[in-house]
């Protein structure tokens, strides 16, 4: 990840809108006796759709994203992080999700 970009893509990741609320939390993969509350959840900035637990798995992992993502972080920066949410959005959202989680696709 390119210097100076940690803090804008950690901030992208937890102030746009969830889309999807899950009353769940997810175990740390490195650390199964941590839980991140709501990792579940799903969040978009109208483009991408990402896990809230992505936040923490970047911030205290370095994880790595799609240099994609990452230019489109860059790209957004000033815009104002909230989404004229629709069912419709909400939903596809939901769809996609879940048929990446069962390791389908479109």
């Amino acid at each position: 990840m390119p210097e100076g970009v940690l803090e804008d893509v950690l901030s992208h990741l937890v102030n746009w809108d969830v889309v999807v609320d899950v009353m769940a939390a997810s175990s740390d993969p490195f650390d199964h006796s941590k839980f991140i509350s709501g990792g579940p959840s799903l969040h978009s900035d109208g483009v991408w759709v990402w896990r809230h637990d992505l936040e923490y798995l970047v911030r205290n992992y370095k994880v790595g994203l799609p240099e994609e993502f990452i230019r489109h972080v860059i790209e957004s920066r000033g815009k104002e992080p909230h989404l004229n949410l629709t069912h419709e959005l909400c939903d596809e959202a939901s769809r996609v999700y879940f048929l990446a989680e069962k390791g389908e696709s479109e």
